[in-house]
Formats: C-alpha cells, structure tokens, sequence
C-alpha cells in the first residue's frame, strides 16, 4: 500500500550565542507525510518544513523562547491541493526546581489550503498554562 511508505528527512542545528542566549534551527522533507490540510483533517503529501527559535535565560529558574514555523505539503493524489501553515509561539517559564518546569505559552497558526483556483483556510489563537515534571 502506497500510504504505507513515507519518509522524511530532516536536520537541525543549536547554537548558544552566549550564557543568556540560544537559537536552534530545524527543516525537514517528507515523501508521503501525513499533516494536517486547510480543514484541519489528515491527509497524506510531499512537501517540507522549517522552524526557528530563540531561548532566552533570564535568570538561574526563568526563561522565556520565541519560535516560528512554516510547513508546505502538496496532498498526494493527483489534484495539486496544496497546505500552507504558519506557526508563532511564544512563552515565559518557571523552574522553581530541577525536576518542575511550568509557564504561559500563547501561540497563533494560520493554515491555507489551495484547492485549484480556491483557497480556505483558519487561523487559530491559543493561550494556555503548562506544566512539565521531569523524573
């Protein structure tokens, strides 16, 4: 089964520009990758993707990151539907202690299918609080 055969490809590169500051980088390509489409449902395509972000070490528990990413996926079967989808987030986080990290993190993604000479799409805004505990 065709569907059944994906691959991706991908690198990604971390650079700590000082005590304070670090950036990462990351991209990727994929052959028969399953994402999300306009509509938000899963489908299956060829495209690639790219992403960046910033670290920020304010002080020895808080720390705040800014990131962006940008995926394009053309659906496999033989219409061309093309999925274009842009992320931005950023947060502010806590770590009283090693093993507990928590924080606010808002994010914005756009997502645009091209359907032949139509296009639809959504935007979305999330904000929210998170928690990570680390054993």
């Amino acid at each position: 089964d065709e569907e059944d055969n994906q691959s991706q490809i991908g690198v990604g590169l971390k650079a700590n520009l000082s005590d304070m500051f670090a950036i990462s980088g990351a991209a990727s390509f994929g052959s028969n990758v399953t994402y999300s489409d306009g509509e938000n449902e899963p489908d299956a395509g060829n495209g690639w993707e790219a992403s960046a972000a910033i670290v920020a070490t304010l002080s020895d528990s808080v720390s705040a990151e800014l990131g962006a990413g940008f995926s394009s996926y053309e659906e496999e079967d033989d219409d061309g539907d093309v999925t274009d989808t842009t992320a931005v987030a950023g947060g502010i986080f806590w770590s009283p202690a090693s093993q507990l990290k928590m924080g606010v993190l808002a994010s914005w993604v756009n997502r645009e299918e091209d359907i032949g000479s139509q296009s639809e799409g959504y935007d979305d805004t999330q904000a929210a609080f998170v928690t990570w505990w680390s054993f």
